[in-house]
């Protein structure tokens, strides 16, 4: 990623302190689990936890993710999950209240093969552009 960030996403994410996380992905393959893939989860803190999850601020991550996203993978498919309304809380970040948003890398044949060079590519890919753009990796 060599383009400049707007400003108006470079707001969003210093003022939701946005950061992100990497979990293995699994599948159920004749009775074993197998790590299929990848899920990042940007995570933005909610700016009134009062006012409970924030569809605006899962909005706001779905830029990021769009911009991040590597395009010219055809072995690679992206898979964001959808506004669960719901507000999260780790350990790892003081129990803040978030919004998530979660991206999955899947293969785009075979979902229950293992990980494999392109997704593991893929998600350098996506981890470089995160810290571009200024958002790093959580505890």
């Amino acid at each position: 990623m060599h383009q400049t960030i707007p400003p108006q996403l470079r707001q969003i994410i210093d003022s939701h302190q946005a950061c992100y996380e990497v979990w293995p992905d699994w599948a159920l393959v004749n009775g074993r689990r197998v790590q299929a893939g990848f899920e990042v989860d940007l995570c933005a803190s909610v700016a009134r936890p009062g006012d409970g999850p924030s569809a605006k601020t899962y909005q706001e991550l779905q830029q990021v993710a769009m911009l991040v996203l590597p395009h010219d993978s055809d072995e690679v498919e992206f898979d964001v999950m959808p506004f669960d309304n719901s507000l999260h809380e780790s350990s790892r970040r003081s129990f803040r209240p978030e919004t998530v948003l979660a991206l999955r890398i899947l293969h785009r044949h075979g979902f229950e093969q293992p990980v494999d060079d392109c997704q593991e590519r893929c998600l350098r890919q996506i981890e470089s552009a995160l810290q571009q753009l200024g958002i790093r990796r959580a505890k």
